[in-house]
């Protein structure tokens, strides 16, 4: 398996990147709950991605667990910006699908 230190620095770039391509006005609030996400989720993370790459999971059961902490990506600075919560929900679901992608493409 691949090192998860590793594959957690190129979550953390990903995700900043992801910030400024997509939400540029509030990009210091996206970032920051970004990173408190990644934080919070990175034993899970962790975990699964072992879980993974022993074959104890199926890739669409990874993607599962992941897609199952979307309830928990919890924007605190974003909410607290104008931003529309259809906006909202689309980053939610780019971070959390570049989070799969990423590992999915450094485990299999």
């Amino acid at each position: 398996m691949p090192d998860f230190n590793e594959i957690f620095e190129e979550l953390k770039t990903g995700a900043l990147d992801l910030v400024k391509l997509t939400l540029k006005k509030y990009k210091d609030e996206a970032e920051a709950d970004a990173k408190v996400f990644l934080e919070d989720s990175k034993e899970k993370l962790e975990k699964w991605t072992s879980l993974l790459a022993s074959g104890e999971l199926t890739p669409s059961d990874f993607e599962w667990l992941v897609e199952s902490q979307k309830d928990l990506l919890v924007m605190n600075g974003l909410k607290q910006t104008a931003l529309a919560k259809i906006r909202l929900d689309q980053f939610k679901n780019s971070l959390l699908n570049l989070v799969v992608d990423t590992i999915l493409d450094k485990v299999l």
